[in-house]
């Protein structure tokens, strides 16, 4: 890691993790002379994303360690400097990560030049021998004074360079006095240059505001290795880049001469990022990028765009590269490992008791779903994590699984998803879809809820005032325990949860005995006790009375429940008139 201080001369030693840091520790100054602080040593071995400490601690040097030790162990130090560093807690694991630094204030002048200090972003992945690219140096002071030519020949965005070296051709071949933009940039080129160096030129020139990226792609078709190179601005200047663009727009009335409008195309998308995630079937693993690969992505992204570039694009989701051959890999976001305290054995046996339980029991003791898929991401993760763990590749591929012209009932929905999603299923479907609302859109159907994409117009729906009582009753009457003799009669606790949302928002709004029960006697008789087996549990303990009161039936609603109650108990090989289910 190469610090870098106010003056150009003053500099440090590299510094690698896993390197000795025991002379950086006497030697490493800032240009007061004063030695390097603790918290300075100890940054670039704390990545941008969310890690472990245990995994932190590993890569540290072990005098390092030491040090930070005497000042009271890693987590007391990094929540020492919250200027430096955020400390989270996900389940029962301690994570931090070391805060990007830039400076939110900068003074423009006419000529381009940034006189205010500046922090450096910096990418927690370290760069391949092969992969040639040019990082940020550390979240420590420099002066960069960016002219503004570089905002007018890089986008913020990576871009393939012969994308950049097909535009800077058509720029010159017109004539330079027809843009002050370009008679400024051609003022700048040696005599003679060809515009096919153009590219190169300027690349070579601002190297040093830029990124590259260079990778050799050997896995085509014709067996001879490519030479692809994408490059982009740097992010230490984006905010700079969007104040020249402003500055254009009040002076132009449009974004004509602004790179980044103009190579818009070239702009990789989000959900392009997550749609190829599923393209690599193993994370925290390098895995080829195949020409078999790179032809599947072709029907999850625009025309023209190459898979390679949307891997590039994303270095905080993918990292690329090429030895032995040209691979990828996903970068599992740790917001996203599946907490676990327990072996894989125990896991496994868990969810087995699950399923004997499902089976042994039916439909008497319903399934938790959401331990289910706890545990049964917990066993994906151990056998085989895959990018499905990172809700973001899951939202998208269950968004490309649902109907373009409406909605569909949530649970054929799920029903649609491959085993290898299902495995990696949110705990909580419910309030999964709540975090994801700009991609789905939850409706209330009448007896199911609905889910649809959130880009295509809702449905009309009911309001809550238009459900009537007698509408109540009927949903009542097909929710009525089948396992519960109808003499017995049930309470609105026992059904009420299964009902239709807008079904149990009315409910809010009536008395239950006095507004519909009552109101109904040739429905249903009020038989004026609460549910005792209710009463004694104490999840019922806080429950309101009218949640308890015990209703059943009468008249030809009886006769018909009590048919199908004969029914269940001579599939089962009982007798209904010895002795009752429940």
């Amino acid at each position: 890691m190469l610090r870098l201080c106010l003056r150009q001369l003053c500099r440090t030693p590299v510094l690698k993790a896993g390197d000795s840091v025991s002379a950086c520790l006497t030697s490493s100054s800032h240009c007061d002379g004063k030695p390097a602080s603790l918290e300075r040593l100890l940054a670039p071995f704390v990545p941008f994303t969310f890690t472990a400490l245990t995994q932190i601690s590993r890569h540290v040097d072990e005098e390092l360690m030491e040090r930070v030790a005497e000042e009271g162990g890693l987590r007391s130090f990094l929540s020492s400097h919250p200027e430096l560093f955020a400390l989270s807690k996900v389940g029962s694991v301690y994570v931090a990560r070391r805060l990007q630094h830039r400076s939110a204030v900068f003074t423009p002048s006419g000529d381009g030049a940034n006189p205010c200090c500046r922090h450096k972003e910096t990418d927690t992945q370290p760069a391949t021998r092969s992969l040639q690219r040019r990082e940020d140096f550390g979240p420590f002071p420099k002066i960069q004074r960016a002219p503004l030519e570089v905002f007018r020949l890089f986008p913020t965005f990576f871009l393939p360079t012969e994308a950049l070296r097909t535009h800077l051709c058509e720029v010159f071949s017109l004539a330079p006095s027809n843009s002050a933009v370009n008679e400024t940039l051609a003022s700048t080129v040696p005599p003679n240059t060809g515009p096919e160096a153009l590219a190169d030129f300027f690349i070579e020139k601002y190297e040093e505001f830029i990124d590259v990226i260079v990778v050799k792609d050997t896995n085509v078709e014709s067996g001879e290795a490519q030479s692809k190179s994408f490059v982009r601005l740097r992010p230490t200047f984006a905010e700079r880049a969007a104040f020249y663009e402003k500055e254009q727009l009040e002076s132009t009335g449009s974004y004509e001469g602004c790179i980044s409008h103009i190579m818009e195309a070239y702009r990789v998308e989000e959900y392009e990022q997550y749609r190829v995630a599923r393209l690599i079937p193993v994370a925290e693993k390098l895995f080829p990028i195949s020409a078999e690969m790179q032809q599947q992505a072709t029907v999850l992204l625009p025309e023209g765009r190459c898979l390679i570039h949307v891997f590039v694009s994303a270095p905080d989701l993918f990292e690329v590269q090429n030895t032995p051959e040209l691979s990828v890999r996903f970068i599992l976001d740790p917001r996203f490992r599946p907490t676990t305290m327990c072996a894989k054995a125990d896991i496994e046996r868990q969810l087995a008791e699950i399923k004997e339980s499902r089976v042994k029991h039916g439909l008497k003791i319903p399934i938790d779903r959401k331990k289910r898929r706890t545990l049964t991401r917990q066993l994906q993760f151990y056998i085989q994590p895959t990018p499905y763990l990172d809700e973001r590749v899951w939202a998208y591929a269950l968004l490309d699984l649902l109907p373009l012209d409406g909605p569909l009932l949530l649970s054929s929905a799920l029903s649609k998803l491959p085993r290898e999603m299902l495995d990696c299923s949110p705990p909580n479907v419910q309030r999964f879809l709540l975090n994801y609302t700009h991609l789905f859109c939850v409706i209330e159907g009448d007896r199911e809820r609905l889910l649809q994409r959130a880009d295509i117009p809702a449905p009309e729906q009911r309001s809550v005032s238009s459900v009537d009582t007698e509408e109540i009753l009927l949903a009542l009457y097909n929710l009525y325990p089948r396992r519960r003799h109808p003499d017995r009669g049930t309470c609105l606790e026992r059904c009420m949860y299964s009902m239709p949302p807008l079904l149990r928002a009315r409910l809010c709004q009536l008395d239950f005995v006095e507004d519909v029960l009552r109101k109904h006697p040739d429905k249903v008789e009020v038989l004026g006790v609460l549910d005792e087996e209710l009463l004694k549990s104490d999840k019922s303990s806080n429950k309101r009375p009218h949640m308890l009161q015990v209703f059943r039936f009468v008249g030809e609603y009886q006769a018909e429940l009590i048919r199908r109650y004969e029914a269940l108990c001579a599939k089962i090989g009982q007798d209904p008139n010895k002795e009752r289910l429940i």
